[in-house]
């Protein structure tokens, strides 16, 4: 009896999911926005906003089945990142201004994906906060 009703739930989730992803794609018009990139040592983090802040979608390498130590292949970040530009060719988006964060390497990968696109890129930002000495480090982990 308590499977029925879990899965009962469920149904009704994703039926609210499908109407909230159609409302999105009919209401929102547009052909700029901003693409902020989080890139961590374990993860990449995307985040789609339009040219105000207000976030239209965000994922993240977990999103794409991956967990732990798989979330660091490039595999899984190319996944990730072909998902997020389907989506704003999808919405209509043509222009696009790109935003860094952090220190990963995927910023050269992300810009090749995408140039393969027709999108064009109208600027590139890096927040990445370099300490010039500043506050002493943590200990290092011995292995």
């Amino acid at each position: 009896m308590a499977n029925k009703y879990k899965t009962l739930q469920e149904k009704e989730k994703q039926r609210r999911r499908k109407k909230k992803n159609l409302y999105i794609q009919k209401t929102l018009d547009f052909s700029n926005g901003k693409l902020y990139i989080q890139s961590l040592r374990n993860n990449l983090i995307l985040s789609l906003t339009d040219i105000n802040g207000n976030v239209i979608r965000n994922s993240s390498t977990g999103t794409t089945g991956a967990k732990g130590y798989k979330k660091r292949l490039l595999a899984n970040k190319v996944k990730l990142i072909n998902r997020m530009l389907f989506y704003i060719k999808r919405i209509g988006i043509k222009q696009l201004h790109l935003i860094f964060k952090g220190f990963g390497k995927d910023r050269e990968l992300i810009c090749r994906n995408i140039k393969k696109t027709q999108l064009s890129i109208e600027s590139i930002y890096d927040y990445a906060s370099i300490p010039h000495n500043g506050c002493r480090l943590t200990k290092k982990r011995r292995l």
